[in-house]
């Protein structure tokens, strides 16, 4: 069964989700904001829009203005998360790399010219990735296992 056919609205006139005048606009929001309230599915029809773009109508009791504002805010979300993912995986790279630069008997001065910094600022960003990997989040961050 799709979700679709699991929907509160199945049944419902689509001209409530999809009104002809701007004059109905409100009273048929109103109405079609009711039947999304309760719908089991509500998240599923929200998601289906979402990925197909669609301009048009309220689907998971939203209009295309708030579905454009939630796409433009995961778009931020994502950058956000691709940045600290990015950052994690450095973390965990600078932990390996400094155990294999230890045994080569680099000193902390070395090591950190290798990473183009200071002793000073190395030192911290070491701190900071050995806090990461020893919190086991290393692990999601594709360094476990």
């Amino acid at each position: 069964m799709t979700w679709q056919e699991k929907a509160a609205c199945r049944d419902a006139d689509p001209n409530l989700f999809f009104p002809d005048s701007e004059k109905a606009t409100a009273e048929y929001r109103q109405t079609a904001e009711r039947y999304c309230a309760g719908c089991p599915v509500k998240a599923d029809c929200l998601a289906d829009a979402m990925r197909r773009g669609d301009p048009h109508g309220l689907w998971g009791g939203m209009d295309p203005e708030q579905r454009a504002a939630l796409a433009r805010q995961q778009g931020k979300t994502m950058q956000i998360l691709r940045k600290e993912d990015r950052v994690n995986r450095e973390r965990v790279e600078l932990v390996q790399n400094v155990k294999d630069w230890r045994q080569r008997g680099l000193s902390s001065a070395d090591m950190a010219a290798r990473c183009g910094v200071s002793k000073d600022v190395f030192e911290k960003r070491l701190e900071r990735a050995r806090r990461y990997v020893a919190t086991g989040h290393a692990y999601l961050a594709g360094g476990g296992g």
